[in-house]
Parts: C-alpha cells; structure tokens; sequence
C-alpha cells in the first residue's frame, strides 16, 4: 500500500471530499464504527472469497455489518479492487452511476474506509467504503 494505513485512509477521505465539494455535497468525516465495520469486511472478503466477484452480502449487509459495529442510521457501501493511489480508487468509483450516487449522496456525513492487500506490493488491493448519515 505504501506509505502507512492512516496516511492512505485519510488520502481516500480526502479524495472522497474533493469529489464532493465539486458538486456541492457536504464534506464527510471519518466514523469510527464504520471505519471498523469496513475493514473487518475488507479482509473477510479478500481472505476468504478474494477480490472477484465483489460482493456486499457476503456476512449479511452493509447495513447489518455498521450495526453489528454500533452505527444505526441510512448506509451505502462501495467496494473496489486494484493498484493505486486513493484519488484512482475515488475515480473508479466516480466512473460507475451507482458508486457515484453514494459518494455525492448529501445525506451521507460521514465515512469509513478500509483497503486491504495482500503481503506483496504488487497484490492487488481490496478497498471498501461504508458512507453514513
């Protein structure tokens, strides 16, 4: 991944609110609960099922997973594989209508991010993102 975990979370938050402020959503800050529901799913999914098919009920739902970490409120969740920087993962995103829905969506105010990766460098990455409001 390079750099460290937080270095690379907060890189992804960022690039998420530079999107946002372009279209005049809101900022959103990073939720601890969700921060934790998404890597908990991050390494379930890479570990057990890989990175294809991606999958979002593969323990329950994202809803269910943000519970089960303690936030109760409206979820959207978005899932990625590849290599790159956080702004390339916010642009595969950007890239798809559905992803991109959750990332404007104004009633999301807050985030968790997790991405996980395998023991080389050249693994790909698995990155996930819960949206909160």
């Amino acid at each position: 991944m390079g750099g460290s975990r937080y270095d690379y979370v907060a890189g992804m938050v960022a690039a998420f609110n530079a999107v946002r402020s372009q279209s005049g959503a809101g900022a959103v800050n990073q939720a601890g609960s969700l921060n934790a529901a998404v890597e908990a799913y991050a390494t379930l999914h890479y570990t057990q099922y890989g990175t294809t098919p991606l999958d979002h009920g593969l323990d329950g739902g994202p809803g269910d997973r943000a519970q089960r970490y303690g936030f109760f409120g409206s979820i959207g969740e978005i899932l990625a594989a590849g290599n790159g920087t956080p702004e390339y993962f916010v642009q595969l995103w950007m890239a798809s209508p559905p992803h991109r829905d959750i990332i404007l969506d104004g009633k999301y105010t807050v985030v968790g991010v997790s991405c996980y990766q395998g023991p080389s460098s050249s693994d790909v990455m698995l990155c996930a993102a819960m949206f909160g409001g």
